[in-house]
């Protein structure tokens, strides 16, 4: 009112009367913007503090978690342990019945086979008189390729044995190493878990041998039926007929006898071994007596020419008279 009363007219008392107004307007604009402002950095701090607030209620609720979890650990320890023992032990079981099946499905396997080529030699002996060139080279392909076949699944057979058992080596020193960092608050059962750990060692070295021999019995027992099959070829040749049945006979008798003794193989071995020595023996007469028959020949061509040479002189003593 003031200003406007300094205004000498109307005319620029109204005019002054419009710019105060559009001050005043323009100072209370300022203030409220002013205003707002000022709410707007209040809720800010605000929500910058409720923030820090819910990021500490969060760090609290973790650390009673994981006091939480640290405790259950030590409250629920010893049951895991336990939990993980058997499941160890039971993976051990299943891995020895396999290991067993596998040889048992072996030794059927080598029956079986051996089955069949005996079966297989008496066809032989059937078309003997027949097929002979062609039937020995058959005979001795099978059973190259069969004892080929044997030996790579043997081969197989021993790289997945060994393979598991690194697998289980390894399986066992990651338990040994966690078992050594629960010591301190375990010692008397990680002891225990110790000590039946070298249990399962030794019974897994132990079962690796058995294995071991086992294959080398049949090892053995291929060889000596190879060897056997060479006497027969070489038996086949000289055409000693009655002999080589007398052999398979004697050698279907040893079969038999060593189907009774599997089970037993420390006998199967000593059996084996004499199985060879007899086919030494029998090689060796078969040698001897093809000597003495072409002996026998000879002698009889010199009693012929001999005789003839007699008949000639009578002839001409005949004659001459």
């Amino acid at each position: 009112m003031l200003l406007i009363s300094c205004c000498p007219s109307n005319q620029k008392r109204n005019n002054c009367t419009i710019n105060i107004t559009i001050l005043l307007l323009h100072l209370l604009l300022l203030i409220l913007l002013l205003f707002l402002l000022l709410l707007l950095l209040l809720l800010l701090l605000l929500l910058h503090h409720l923030l820090i607030l819910l990021l500490f209620l969060l760090l609290l609720l973790l650390h009673l978690l994981l006091l939480l979890h640290l405790l259950l650990l030590l409250l629920l320890l010893p049951l895991l342990l336990l939990l993980l023992l058997l499941l160890h032990l039971l993976l051990l079981l299943l891995f020895l019945l396999l290991l067993l099946l596998l040889l048992h499905l072996l030794i059927l396997l080598l029956f079986l086979l051996l089955l069949l080529l005996h079966l297989l030699l008496l066809l032989h002996l059937l078309l003997l008189l027949l097929l002979l060139p062609l039937l020995l080279l058959l005979l001795l392909l099978l059973h190259l390729l069969l004892l080929l076949l044997f030996l790579l699944l043997l081969l197989l057979l021993l790289h997945l044995l060994i393979l598991l058992l690194f697998l289980l080596l390894l399986l066992l020193h990651l338990l040994l190493l966690l078992h050594l960092l629960l010591l301190l608050l375990l010692l008397p059962l990680l002891l225990l878990l110790l000590l039946l750990l070298h249990l399962l060692l030794l019974l897994l070295f132990l079962l690796l041998l058995l294995l071991l021999l086992h294959l080398l019995i049949l090892l053995l027992f291929l060889l000596l039926h190879l060897l056997y099959l060479l006497l027969h070829l070489l038996l086949l040749l000289l055409l000693l007929h009655l002999l080589l049945l007398l052999l398979l006979l004697f050698q279907l008798l040893l079969l038999l006898l060593l189907l009774l003794l599997l089970l037993h193989h420390l006998l199967l071995l000593l059996l084996l071994l004499l199985l060879l020595l007899l086919h030494l023996l029998l090689f060796l007469l078969l040698l001897l007596l093809l000597l003495l028959h072409l002996h026998l020949l000879h002698l009889l061509h010199h009693l012929l020419l001999l005789l003839l040479f007699i008949l000639l002189l009578l002839l001409l003593a005949i004659l001459v008279v």
